[in-house]
């Protein structure tokens, strides 16, 4: 799907299917969809699931190790990183609604948790105690999220 657009019969128009959700959290989260779901973003979730999580990585220096900078893999880093963190400043701002994030794309645990170490560490190097602070915040929501939401089918 292209950018800005939408699934069929779904428009920045159309009535909000989710009564209680204001049109416009709706609106926030099907730019998110498809932005999750453009090929480059696509393809960096893709090798965090069949790359990333085969290589247990506790700092930067490794992280650069085994993904150099300029690298398709190290881009693939940042762009989950970005996604969840533009995913979180959203939430935290009350563009859209936490319930409808996670309902459709689930909790970022999984990915904070491997990415934690390598952030952490780059805080210190980079001396930027708040990057990723709105991806470590959502993981932690998506964590809260997870214990008062059973799974709807079993």
């Amino acid at each position: 799907m292209p950018p800005n657009t939408f699934p069929r019969g779904v428009t920045p128009s159309t009535p909000s299917p989710t009564p209680g959700i204001p049109e416009a959290q709706v609106d926030v989260l099907m730019r998110l969809f498809n932005l999750r779901h453009e090929d480059r973003v696509d393809k960096a979730f893709h090798w965090f699931h069949t790359d990333y999580v085969n290589h247990p990585i506790h700092d930067f220096t490794e992280f650069k190790s085994y993904y150099p900078a300029g690298s398709q893999a190290h881009t693939h880093f940042w762009r989950i990183r970005h996604f969840y963190e533009l995913a979180g400043v959203l939430i935290e701002r009350g563009a859209m609604d936490e319930d409808l994030f996670f309902d459709l794309f689930g909790t970022p645990a999984i990915y904070w948790e491997r990415f934690e170490d390598v952030v952490h560490d780059l805080r210190k190097v980079w001396n930027n105690p708040r990057l990723a602070e709105n991806f470590q915040l959502l993981a932690e929501r998506g964590r809260r999220w997870e214990q008062s939401h059973p799974p709807k089918v079993r």
